[in-house]
């Protein structure tokens, strides 16, 4: 099952728009070394059980319209994150270099954006087992910039909170 995208765009008005395939799911990976037959085919969508030695993956898909698209900057970056809160306890934090993708922008008054973003087993760890919820921040900005420099972010930002939690465990 998608989960809709919802985006706030504050650039020029009806002239840059993000629309029509806004959705977001999540698909969990069979590890390798799950041979026995009960694993073949098993999939659920979105998953709810995921143990920690499995790969997961978020997949989204946006399309931005509008002329506007002509007058935007070739260094913009679409800064997507995945924001992790472990019910009971607060926010999870998955490593940088999985929990954050820089996806250029593309000028093209019609383009569809897929972005599959792979977490890799064990990110989260066995100690940090139980049930998250799940969130994707998706942000325009310009090219990144050294820290304390200007904010480099636009007003045009896409949200998704996924519906159902799931359950992290050691296998």
């Amino acid at each position: 099952m998608a989960e809709k995208i919802h985006f706030e765009e504050g650039l020029f008005g009806n002239e840059f728009m993000l629309e029509g395939f806004a959705t977001a799911n999540v698909e969990e990976f069979i590890p390798a070394n799950k041979d026995d037959d009960y694993w073949k085919g098993v999939k659920s969508d979105p998953p709810t059980h995921i143990s920690t030695d499995q790969d997961w993956q978020v997949n989204l898909k946006w399309t931005q319209k509008g002329p506007a698209v002509d007058l935007m900057d070739d260094e913009l970056r679409w800064r997507v994150e995945i924001l992790m809160e472990k019910i009971g306890i607060g926010e999870y934090e998955l490593p940088d270099d999985v929990r954050v993708e820089l996806v250029p922008f593309v000028k093209d008054r019609n383009h569809t954006y897929e972005v599959p973003m792979k977490v890799k087993a064990r990110k989260v760890k066995r100690e940090d087992e139980g049930l998250y919820k799940l969130y994707v921040i998706i942000q325009l900005i310009s090219k990144e910039i050294p820290s304390g420099a200007p904010d480099n972010r636009h007003p045009v930002v896409g949200w998704v909170e996924f519906s159902k939690p799931i359950h992290f465990f050691e296998d």
